[in-house]
């Protein structure tokens, strides 16, 4: 599967992209940890000064020493721009053919891009997450550290960002070019919250009904809540809140206080992990499968174009039914339904022939 040539060549194509990744890793994790430290020290001195009982709870240290969800979202930017540079780019430029005429098969090419990325991807959080445990261990805070804890901000993160590599790699593989590759990444990473807000607006208008019982479903589909571990809703959704109880003597009374704390699930790990095994051997197959005749094209396969035309035309009919909601005068908001029809097949007729436009057009980038 290694191949020295294949690395090097994707390397030389992307070695920017791959050491700004370990560069930002690297000052966000670490580097950012120390300031975090010095900070939380001063708070805490800040607060012993009013509440000489005062203590750190292991889950505020762990919120506002190891939230790096700031630094995820440039990570998660690189790693998008990192797929379509080694594949959708190559597309648009023409150096597709050279690669395809190089002595490998197309799965070894495939292969060896998702392997170059996945290596530098995964060595640059390892190695920087290790870095600020590191850090924590030698300094005031050692008693805070708690191994469960740490696993969890860490492996949560960390599966999320190799299966959201590969999700990038497999748009590449069905898609013409660097801007569709980036574009459709972008637009199915945030579907699962995107359709599901559509929907409960379109349920609510025209409907009367409430969607509420199927949010949790799409949450868990939705990979950028496996990375703000921190958050409250992730807390929520993956998972679960015990309630501690207290009996406090103090010679006269006796109260009871209320307190607690978090039971980690591995179970949901098994989302990001089910895409990276889905994805991972389909796109590898059509790679293999697809037709450099077809490069510049929306879709590499044909196959494919009533499946997004569908999906397109309901989105955007969905988000017109929306748009449409915002000019209703105050004193028409019984008509609020009337509207957002309108909308919907104002919006859904345009993107349908939109699309087939789409379809037809032959995006070719300068290869200089």
């Amino acid at each position: 599967m290694f191949n020295k040539a294949l690395w090097y060549k994707n390397y030389k194509q992307a070695k920017f992209i791959l050491w700004s990744m370990w560069v930002v890793l690297f000052l966000g994790m670490p580097v950012q940890v120390i300031t975090r430290l010095q900070n939380l020290a001063e708070y805490q001195k800040n607060e012993l000064s009013i509440n000489p009982n005062f203590k750190i709870s292991t889950d505020y240290f762990y919120n506002s020493v190891l939230n790096f969800i700031s630094i995820y979202i440039v990570l998660l930017i690189l790693i998008f721009i990192l797929a379509s540079l080694l594949i959708g780019s190559e597309r648009g430029n023409k150096t597709n053919d050279f690669t395809f005429s190089l002595p490998f098969s197309r799965k070894q090419i495939f292969l060896s891009k998702w392997m170059i990325g996945t290596a530098f991807i995964s060595s640059a959080f390892i190695l920087n997450f290790i870095f600020t445990q590191v850090i924590i261990y030698f300094s005031e805070y050692q008693n805070m550290l708690n191994f469960e804890w740490s696993i969890i901000y860490f492996i949560y993160p960390f599966t999320a960002f190799m299966a959201l590599y590969v999700f990038a790699l497999f748009f590449g593989t069905i898609t013409g070019g660097f801007i569709y590759q980036a574009a459709l990444t972008f637009i199915f990473f945030i579907f699962p919250l995107g359709i599901y807000f559509l929907l409960e607006i379109f349920s609510q208008t025209v409907l009367n009904k409430e969607l509420y019982n199927f949010h949790n479903k799409f949450d868990l589909w939705f990979l950028g809540n496996y990375l703000d571990i921190s958050s409250y809703s992730s807390k929520n959704l993956f998972f679960k809140k015990v309630h501690l109880n207290y009996f406090i003597e103090d010679g006269f009374y006796s109260l009871q206080s209320y307190d607690y704390d978090y039971q980690f699930s591995f179970y949901f790990l098994f989302i990001p992990v089910l895409y990276t095994l889905i994805l991972l051997p389909l796109s590898a197959l059509l790679y293999e499968r697809n037709k450099v005749e077809c490069n510049g094209k929306f879709l590499l396969f044909s196959q494919l174009n009533k499946f997004f035309m569908f999906g397109i035309v309901i989105c955007f009919a969905l988000l017109g039914g929306l748009i449409g909601t915002a000019f209703v005068p105050f004193h028409l908001k019984n008509l609020n339904s009337l509207f957002y029809l309108f909308g919907l097949i104002g919006s859904g007729t345009l993107s349908y022939y939109f699309t087939k436009k789409l379809y037809n057009m032959n995006l070719k980038i300068s290869s200089r």
